[in-house]
């Protein structure tokens, strides 16, 4: 059985650029692995963004759970 949270935290160990971008610390480990859980939910909210006004107007209310505030600005 998969565990998104386990793989996610893989990819961000993995991933280019890790660790030299990021400090290398547990709390910027859990910060990454937290971005790319998210990853896949942001691809498909930008997918599915502007279909229409009832779809609009829930993925508004979930946007600031899945992108950071600056993102939203």
């Amino acid at each position: 059985m998969s565990d998104p949270i386990i793989e996610s935290a893989q990819r961000a160990w993995t991933s280019e650029g890790w660790p030299g971008e990021l400090e290398l610390s547990e709390g910027s480990l859990a910060k990454a692995a937290a971005r790319e859980m998210a990853k896949p939910i942001r691809e498909w909210f930008d997918l599915n963004h502007g279909r229409s006004a009832i779809e609009d107007a829930l993925l508004d209310t979930l946007a600031p759970l899945i992108f950071s505030s600056e993102e939203l600005q």
